[in-house]
C-alpha cells in the first residue's frame, strides 16, 4: 500500500504498571517495514497516577518522529511532525490523553505557522457512538474549527466504530468551505472477532479522497461490523478529503 505513516491512537496497553505488556508493544512495534514513520498518542490506559514521577509511555513509545523542538510541554506528551508525500505537505500531531485542551491554543498557533499544509490531529478521547466527547465537543469548538487545515482526526478511546464528518462555514458566509474527516476505530471489547484490525487510508490528492480500507492482517479478513458500525465494510471512499487545495508540486500519488 505504499504506507508512509503509522498512526496508534493510544491504548497501546491496558495496564501502564505491566513491564510485560510494555515489552509487548514494543516487540509489536518492530515488527513494522524498516523506515516506517510512526506516531502514537497517550490513551488513558497508558498513563500512570499524576504522582508517579515514571514515564513507561515516553520511555516505550516507538514514535520516529518526535523533535522536543514541536513540542507543546517539556515531556513531549504533544507535538507535531511534517513530512510531504504525493505533493501534499501534511502536519500531524500527537496530542495524548488529559492534555487536548490545555493544547488546543498552541494547535492553532501551529496551525498558522503551517497553513499551507494538511492538518492530522491524533489523539485518543474526541468522538464515540453518542457524538462527541465532552472533551471532543470542547476541541472542536477550540480548535478544529478555529484551524482552516485541519481536514482529519482520528482517535479511539470509546469502543466500536464511528464516522463523523464535521462541515465548517469558515469565511462566515453561510457556505461550507471544507469538510473535516472524522474518525473513531476502536475494537479492544472483542478479543476473537476483533483481532488484529487496522484502518489503511489511501490518499489520492488528484481524486481529493481517502480511500478508508479496514483489514485484519491476523484474521486475513476485511471489513468489521459491530452493534454500531459506521458503514465503512470493508472499503469506504471519502470524498472532499481537502487534499488537492494542498496539492503542491510533484507527481501525486495515492498513499
Amino acid at each position: 500500500y505504499n504506507t508512509v505513516l503509522t498512526l496508534h491512537t493510544g491504548d497501546i496497553v491496558n495496564n501502564p504498571y505491566q513491564d510485560y505488556q510494555w515489552q509487548n508493544s514494543v516487540a509489536a512495534f518492530a515488527r513494522l517495514p524498516a523506515g516506517m514513520r510512526i506516531l502514537t498518542a497517550q490513551g488513558n490506559h497508558d498513563q500512570l497516577r499524576k504522582e508517579d514521577p515514571h514515564t513507561p509511555y515516553l520511555d516505550n513509545r516507538p514514535d520516529t518522529e518526535f523533535d522536543p523542538r514541536h513540542a507543546f510541554d517539556p515531556q513531549g506528551y504533544v507535538y507535531y511532525t511534517t513530512f510531504t508525500e504525493g505533493g501534499v505537505p501534511f502536519l500531524v500531531f500527537s496530542v495524548s490523553y488529559g492534555r487536548e485542551i490545555d493544547a488546543a491554543d498552541w494547535i492553532n498557533r501551529v496551525c498558522a505557522q503551517y497553513s499551507d499544509h494538511y492538518g492530522v490531529l491524533c489523539l485518543h478521547n474526541y468522538i464515540d457512538t453518542a457524538g462527541y466527547t465532552s472533551v471532543g465537543r470542547r476541541l472542536v469548538e477550540k480548535t478544529v474549527r478555529q484551524s482552516p487545515n485541519i481536514r482529519l482526526v482520528v482517535c479511539g478511546h470509546a469502543h466500536g466504530s464511528v464516522y463523523k464528518p464535521e462541515t465548517t462555514d469558515d469565511d462566515g458566509d453561510g457556505v461550507p468551505d471544507r469538510t473535516v474527516q472524522q474518525m473513531m476505530f476502536n475494537v479492544q471489547d472483542d478479543p476473537i472477532d476483533g483481532r488484529g484490525f487496522l484502518r489503511i487510508l489511501r490518499f489520492n490528492p488528484t481524486a481529493d479522497t481517502i480511500e478508508v480500507i479496514t483489514y485484519s492482517p491476523c484474521l486475513d479478513k476485511f471489513g468489521y461490523e459491530d452493534r454500531y458500525g459506521d458503514g465503512f465494510g470493508g472499503h469506504k471512499l471519502l470524498e472532499d478529503a481537502g487534499l488537492r487545495d494542498f496539492l503542491t508540486t510533484g507527481a501525486p500519488q495515492s498513499n
